[in-house]
C-alpha cells in the first residue's frame, strides 16, 4: 500500500500560508491546492454572473463545474489584502498575487 501525506497550512489573512505552503509542496515534491484560489474564482463567477452572492446552491454549482483551466484567470490570483483587485471589484492599489 502507498504512503502518502497531507500538509495543511492555516492562519489568518496576508499571515503567509500560501508562501509557507508553496515552499513545503516545492520541498516535498507535493503538489499544492491553494482554497482560497478555489473561494475567489467561485465568488468571481458568481458575481459575473449576477448571480445572488448569499445563494449557497449557485456558489456549490459553479464550484462543482470548477475546472483547472478557468482557475488560470488571472483575476482569481490576487488578494485584496495585499492588494491587487479585488474579486469582481476595482484595483486596490497593489500588484496582482503570483501563481
Amino acid at each position: 500500500m502507498k504512503s502518502s501525506f497531507v500538509i495543511t497550512v492555516d492562519g489568518p489573512a496576508a499571515s503567509g500560508k500560501g508562501t509557507v505552503a508553496s515552499g513545503l509542496a516545492a520541498l516535498y515534491g507535493l503538489p499544492m491546492l491553494d482554497s482560497g484560489l478555489l473561494y475567489r474564482a467561485v465568488g468571481v463567477l458568481a458575481a459575473r454572473a449576477g448571480l445572488d452572492l448569499d445563494d449557497a446552491e449557485a456558489a456549490a454549482r459553479i464550484a462543482r463545474g470548477l475546472t483547472v483551466d478557468q482557475l488560470g484567470d488571472p483575476e482569481f490570483r490576487t488578494r485584496g489584502a495585499r492588494g491587487g483587485r479585488e474579486p469582481g471589484g476595482g484595483p486596490s492599489g497593489g500588484p496582482p498575487r503570483a501563481p
